[in-house]
């Protein structure tokens, strides 16, 4: 496996996170505070809004749903033609989005990502006063 390497201050961020040196409330602040890359299976409106496109989400360890978020339009590995249209936007937006029950995987499949269980994502939501 290759060295990671951060690309923004998001993952410098992520990569302090997961060697132990940065607490997981601290990383957590980050996302809430970072743009973030999710992939559609169509183009978003013209305002921004999803409308009827969907993000790419995988199956969860714990057999849950989560979107996956990217920390980098570099970090985007994508094998389904169905979800190619890259979005680049706030964290917060994403998570104000997440419907009850949804979990979110960062950086699927790579070394430097994880997984928010959707009680972690309601957890955020409060945190943040999302929900």
């Amino acid at each position: 496996m290759s060295t990671f390497i951060p690309l923004n201050e998001l993952e410098r961020t992520l990569s302090l996170a997961m060697s132990g040196r940065l607490s997981q409330a601290a990383l957590m602040e980050a996302f809430l505070a970072s743009d973030v890359v999710v992939l559609l299976d169509q183009p978003p409106m013209n305002d921004g809004q999803l409308g009827l496109a969907q993000p790419l989400a995988y199956r969860m360890t714990d057999g849950n749903i989560g979107v996956a978020i990217f920390t980098s339009i570099d970090r985007v590995v994508n094998d389904d033609i169905e979800y190619v249209h890259a979005l680049q936007t706030k964290f917060l937006w994403i998570l104000s989005i997440i419907t009850d029950g949804v979990g979110i995987v960062v950086n699927p499949g790579q070394s430097h990502g994880f997984e928010l269980p959707p009680n972690g994502v309601a957890m955020l939501k409060t945190d943040a006063a999302l929900g």
